[in-house]
């Protein structure tokens, strides 16, 4: 049986070609880093540094070490232990996280569009915790709470509300120290926090080559207290990077390794996962799209690039659509990108609940991405080939014209089948009966009974009152 079922994009001679390309770049050209303190710190560890030009080239030698320390496994821990786990996982193919960054909220009953809200990032964070395929949390971003402080006010809120490990994305670079604080207190202390990290961070890439300041500090302190980084190329193909997916890729995993061996330097032992986007431009129209067809192959390339070049987990989009609204382009979307994602070896797979780009989040469509991850996992597992699936006895003593419905392998194998509620199965007069309600309007339903069960972690008065001081110092260091 093939239960291993793998898309390789790239032969292994490409991937060799690929990573000498990569070793030219990052020692003859190099990236840029607007940090100064960064700069010197790497300057003092051996690392070629033009503090003019603030650009920084790392030598074969130095990139190879860096190969070297860093954990090729990285231990992700949940708010409650029974949702830890390690990437990668060898448990099941991959693991899923939410999306993360969306300013707009899809209402559930309009389907419009509304300006998301604390409240909304509190069940974001509930519901993710109750789906069973759902293994991060990412929060989007508030509107009704000060800008300088939104994503310290997202992540506590989501501290307060999933049991469920909690990825972070930064907003400003004022808010990292206290982003880092809130991750201390839930984890316990620093050396808790080590240990078994409750919290993981982006750091992003400006294409091409570029590390600004916000990021570079994410690099600098959350490899101080031992906290995972996502190295997190932002190309835009066709705009920020090459317009051609294997020069995208070519550009994102030269990236990914720059912080890759940024973080080694600074702290060996680091734990890094790298997390390849791929937007393309749209020529016609100049809109930033994540759902072509370029942007999915490229995605599931380079997932198998950094996994065998760098061999570290990886994280990308599996879910992910241009759509506007849950519609049959977002099944499209969704389907084909997870589909290759995974069957490329992708270990996290992002996205789930995001819609249009990842401006808009979609309760109604975590729900959906909540089934297909079943589908992908259903595909991943192969089909089991021995004498009794085979039906080889059965095959024998029916007679030609004859039924299988009353035999015995029939009764032991006909729950196997995969049911996600996703696909009318009712015969046409019982659907027409029941309202003949498309998909939109069933999974609109599945939610409404879901959110009734749906309800805040429970966390110690010491711990909450530890989060809300920190956001409250925040406010008052950085609100103006």
């Amino acid at each position: 049986m093939a239960t291993n079922l793998q898309l390789r994009v790239l032969s292994s001679e490409e991937v060799g070609n690929m990573f000498d390309k990569c070793l030219h770049l990052l020692s003859a050209k190099g990236v840029n880093i607007d940090h100064p303190e960064a700069l010197k710190a790497l300057a003092k560890a051996g690392v070629q540094v033009d503090m003019n030009n603030r650009r920084a080239r790392f030598s074969k030698n130095i990139i190879e070490e860096a190969l070297r320390t860093v954990p090729k496994s990285v231990t992700l821990g949940g708010q409650e232990k029974e949702n830890d786990f390690v990437l990668p996982d060898s448990k099941g193919p991959f693991r899923t996280r939410t999306g993360t960054g969306a300013p707009e909220w899809i209402d559930p009953e309009t389907n419009t569009f509304q300006a998301l809200t604390i409240d909304n990032v509190a069940e974001w964070g509930q519901l993710g915790a109750f789906l069973d395929e759902i293994d991060t949390i990412a929060f989007p971003s508030p509107q009704d709470v000060p800008e300088e402080t939104a994503d310290i006010h997202a992540l506590k809120t989501l501290f307060e509300n999933t049991t469920k490990h909690v990825i972070t994305q930064p907003y400003n670079l004022n808010a990292v120290k206290y982003l880092l604080e809130l991750a201390v207190a839930a984890a316990g202390s620093k050396e808790e926090l080590k240990k078994r990290p409750v919290m993981s961070i982006l750091a992003c890439t400006l294409p091409p080559f570029t590390l600004d300041s916000l990021h570079t500090e994410v690099i600098m302190r959350a490899t101080e207290l031992g906290v995972p980084i996502f190295p997190n190329p932002l190309a835009i193909a066709g705009a920020t990077s090459p317009v051609t997916p294997a020069g995208t890729v070519l550009q994102s995993s030269t990236e990914i390794l720059a912080q890759l061996v940024m973080s080694q330097v600074l702290q060996p032992g680091t734990p890094v996962i790298a997390q390849p986007v791929y937007f393309s431009l749209d020529m016609t129209t100049g809109k930033t799209l994540q759902a072509t067809l370029e942007s999915v192959m490229g995605s599931a390339m380079n997932v198998q690039f950094i996994k065998e070049a760098f061999h570290i987990p990886t994280k990308t989009w599996g879910f992910g659509t241009d759509s506007y609204t849950l519609d049959g382009q977002n099944m499209l979307d969704d389907l084909l990108r997870g589909l290759l994602v995974a069957l490329a070896g992708g270990d996290l797979l992002l996205g789930a609940g995001n819609v249009n780009v990842g401006i808009e989040a979609s309760p109604v469509q975590m729900i959906i991405d909540n089934k297909l991850i079943k589908i992908y996992k259903r595909v991943l597992e192969g089909i089991k080939v021995d004498d009794d699936y085979l039906a080889w006895k059965e095959i024998l003593d029916t007679e030609p014209g004859g039924h299988y419905l009353e035999l015995a392998h029939t009764l032991r194998h006909c729950r196997e089948a995969l049911r996600t509620g996703l696909s009318v199965t009712q015969p046409r007069d019982t659907w027409m009966a029941e309202g003949s309600k498309d998909l939109h309007a069933r999974m609109r339903e599945e939610y409404q009974e879901v959110k009734k069960q749906l309800q805040p972690r429970a966390i110690s008065e010491d711990l909450k009152k530890e989060l809300n001081n920190i956001v409250k110092q925040a406010d008052k260091d950085l609100v103006k």
